[in-house]
């Protein structure tokens, strides 16, 4: 092979990798290299260290009185309540329902309503409440005295 043909390729090869390590740096690093525009933020589901719990607050016995029922709980290591309810009531009455919690089981805070004032009987429903304070509760109110059955039970985690 002739020395200039050795120089055109030696010449050529130079160039094509001078070329290459132009278009690398105009083109920069590619966005997969990039570091997250923010902190991702995590997902967990936490249940606890401890097992979930049953807590039954009415059982379907009738209430027929106008003074609020309470059936209450300490667990202040569980932060959620599925709870499943339904209220039948004999006659015209309207019951509230109420999630009520306490740090020292005599001064209650209502957290969350969950029927107000409801004079219809409500089939059996489950929704999840959060639980809060040391102490949790269920508080039934009737307007009067005619018996409403009344079934609240709940799985604290």
């Amino acid at each position: 092979m002739s020395r200039a043909k050795e120089h055109f390729y030696a010449l050529a090869a130079i160039t094509m990798i001078g070329l290459l390590l132009a278009a690398i740096f105009i083109a920069g690093p590619s966005a997969s290299n990039a570091a997250p525009l923010g902190a991702p933020t995590p997902v967990t589901y936490t249940q606890g260290a401890n097992p979930p719990r049953d807590m039954v607050f009415f059982s379907g016995t009738p209430i027929a009185v106008t003074t609020p029922q309470r059936v209450c709980y300490q667990a202040p290591e569980y932060g959620k309540l599925d709870l499943q309810y339904s209220s039948l009531p004999a006659g015209v009455n309207n019951v509230t329902f109420s999630l009520e919690a306490s740090n020292d089981n005599v001064t209650w805070v209502t957290n969350q309503t969950i029927i107000n004032a409801n004079s219809t009987p409500v089939a059996s429903t489950m929704q999840q409440y959060h639980l809060y304070g040391k102490f949790t509760c269920m508080s039934v109110t009737l307007a009067n005295a005619t018996p409403v059955t009344i079934i609240a039970k709940g799985v604290a985690k």
